[in-house]
Formats: structure tokens, sequence, C-alpha cells
């Protein structure tokens, strides 16, 4: 990804003439794939300087999609980018930062915050966060291993360098300018919702004599002492214990409800939780302490912190950070039953109210 110019472009030469094969060769009906193949070409097309085609691509791209959202926003901030460098005839420099400023502004400022507000709340975390060393360090994470062990990359993992070497290039100078754009936006547009679950908020005490009823939940790990005894106990333990069933990845029982963390992990587990959120309350545009906490981080951090970091990331699920974050603490009705695998532990609770029951759906 970080070859000189030669060396890249030999690559990608490769990489294109196998996606165009694919392509001419193939009839694909399948929206996704093509998406994901078109994709590819634009980042392609654009490194190769064929910004003419690759505007063409941008909107075939966008009419593939199928959500209102995507419809509207799917390629918006490449499409800006690639106009710009038309326009002003490069891709640096204050004639093409002012002309992109513009044209992005005016394309975000046209749509309608009610169909797009998760993305641009989303968008604006991502540039916040983007920098040479997360970009670096996602390929040591998700290509090098890959690489390292087959000597070779599939389609995917060479589509995805292709796409961070043209993140690199296009994307990351005008980071800056993208998340003013969104942060503008997001601060004309977004309003503080008023609290609905409030008024919906039901307790069951123990005084009311009500018989639990038991609902079971898959998830991916709960701590079971924060419950107390609200825990289901089964007379009739199971190899793994008194609260349900877990087992490890390779099919036999554990006796662990969490996924085992080595012991440097177990030590980095506190920060990685509290960034997690940050990462969250970002896509969410929640300002945050976590949030601050996270860009600051993330702006002193190297490709190797990023890649360390990462794979402590993929360790720690975050379903099995939040997923214990189910209202329900003071109902007596409520029972918790657990049904996990090691790597990737499932969970079952036992809730009683509806409002229970959806929030523990969505988890």
């Amino acid at each position: 990804m970080q070859a000189d110019a030669a060396s890249f472009n030999a690559f990608a030469v490769k990489v294109r003439t196998d996606l165009d094969a694919i392509l001419r060769d193939y009839e694909i009906e399948d929206k996704a794939t093509l998406r994901s193949l078109l994709s590819a070409k634009l980042d392609l097309q654009h490194l190769a300087g064929e910004d003419a085609a690759a505007l063409e691509n941008v909107k075939a791209l966008r009419a593939l999609e199928e959500k209102p959202s995507p419809r509207l926003t799917t390629g918006l901030y490449m499409q800006c980018v690639l106009e710009s460098e038309i326009a002003t005839n490069g891709a640096s420099g204050p004639a093409f930062e002012q002309d992109f400023a513009k044209r992005y502004r005016e394309a975000v400022d046209s749509l309608p915050w009610d169909v797009v507000q998760d993305w641009a709340k989303s968008a604006r975390g991502e540039a916040q966060l983007s920098s040479k060393a997360l970009i670096v360090g996602s390929v040591k994470t998700n290509i090098d291993p890959a690489v390292e062990k087959s000597g070779v990359v599939d389609n995917q993992e060479a589509w995805a360098v292709i796409h961070d070497r043209a993140a690199l290039q296009f994307e990351l100078p005008s980071k800056n300018i993208r998340a003013d754009v969104l942060s503008g936006y997001i601060d004309t547009h977004n309003a503080t919702k008023p609290d609905i679950w409030a008024a919906r908020e039901v307790t069951l005490n123990a005084k009311e004599n009500l018989t639990p009823v038991l609902v079971g939940i898959w998830d991916s790990g709960v701590d079971v002492s924060i419950f107390g005894d609200q825990v289901f106990t089964d007379p009739h333990p199971t190899a793994s214990g008194t609260h349900g069933l877990a087992f490890a990845d390779d099919g036999s029982p554990s006796t662990s409800w969490l996924q085992p963390l080595p012991p440097a992990q177990q030590l980095q587990y506190p920060d990685a939780r509290a960034q997690l959120k940050g990462s969250s309350d970002l896509s969410n545009a929640i300002d945050s302490p976590e949030a601050g906490a996270l860009r600051l981080k993330f702006s002193t951090l190297s490709s190797d912190q990023i890649n360390e970091l990462s794979n402590l990331y993929k360790a720690l699920d975050p379903v099995s950070i939040y997923c214990c974050s189910v209202p329900g603490s003071g109902d007596a009705c409520l029972k918790f039953l657990e049904d996990s695998f090691a790597l990737g532990h499932r969970a079952r609770a036992i809730l009683t109210t509806q409002n229970m029951l959806q929030n523990a759906q969505d988890i």
C-alpha cells in the first residue's frame, strides 16, 4: 500500500485486469456484489487519473442503492472531490480546497436531515478519526496476517489495499474540510430528542408476588455477578454451572460466561471499553468525554499501536461489553440464564416486560 508509484501501479494493473474480466465475463445480478466491484473500480479509476469515468461510476453506484439514505449519499464525498479536481485541474492546493469545500457544503446542505442524519453523524466521526496511522494500522491488522501466511492476497484483500491507497492519496488530505462541513450540517439540524422511555418504564417488585417469565436472548457474554440474585439458578446444574450453558469455540463445555482474555488484554480492558464507547459516541454525534479522549488518542498513535489496539478490539466483542445494559435491575421478575460460546459468547437473558424484550432484541 505504501510502495513506490511504479511498484504499486504494477500491482494495480493486475488487480484491474482481473476486475475488468469479472465485470466483462459474468452477468452479475446481485446489487451488493456489483456495488463491491464498482467501488473497487472507482478507486482504480481515481488512482489512474480517470476522473470523468470515475464520476460516471459514482452515478452507477448510487443507482444501485436501494435504501433512501444511501441513494442520496453514496459516493457524495468522492463526487465532490472528482468535480473539484476537474474544475481546478489539481488534487491539492488552495484552489482545490476552496472549490471542494464549496461543492461539498452545498451538496450536504441540500440533503434532507430526516433521511441522512445517521449517515452524517457516522461520516463526521469517521473523518475526525481518520489518519495515516489508522489506515496503515488497519492493513497491518486485516491484510498482513493473511499475506504472511499465504504469500498472496485474494480479490477482496486486493481491493481493500487499493481503497486504502486511494484514501491516503485523496481522502486524508481533505478530512478536516469534510469534518467541518458535516459538523456545520449536524449543528444546524440536530436537536435533542425527548426521552420517550421514562414514561414507559415499568418496575415489578417482589411485593406483587409475580411469577417470573423466562425469555431467552442469545448474546455474546454476560458478567453474571452484576445481576446478583436476579440470575437464574438451575436446580439441575449443567457442565457449565448453575446459570445455564457455555461452550468453547471447539464445542466443549466452558465454565466461563465471558470470553477469556490474556493477562495483557485484561489490563487494557478498562481503557478499551471507554474507547469503544467513544467510538460509538462519535458515530452518533455525541460530544462525550470518551469521544474527545478517543479523538486525541488516535491523533497520537502510530500504525503499530493502531494494529495492537485493533487486535484488542477484535478480542473484546463490543456486544460483550454492552450487552448487560438491559433495563430491569429493579424488577423482581427479571432473571438471567446464560448460554455462551467462548469465542463469540452467547448469552440468554430472562426478561419479563415487553419493553425489556425490545431493548434486549436491539442489543
